[in-house]
């Protein structure tokens, strides 16, 4: 994590005037940034592992 973050981490009470949120809000807000993150990133796993199905191929060609 970033250093502002392990300061965060270490002080959250310093969290609303550092960023403009409380320290719940902060945290609220990294863990829907994380799960949006992994929701974009699920599609490009899924067409890699389709792509590799059809280079590989079965062996029945």
């Amino acid at each position: 994590m970033s250093q502002l973050g392990d300061y965060i981490d270490n002080h959250p009470d310093s969290a609303k005037r550092l960023v403009g949120l409380d320290y719940s809000q902060l945290i609220e807000l990294i863990s829907h940034a994380e799960r949006l993150h992994e929701d974009k990133k699920r599609p490009e796993k899924i067409k890699k592992l389709e792509l590799s199905k059809q280079v590989g191929g079965d062996g029945q060609s």
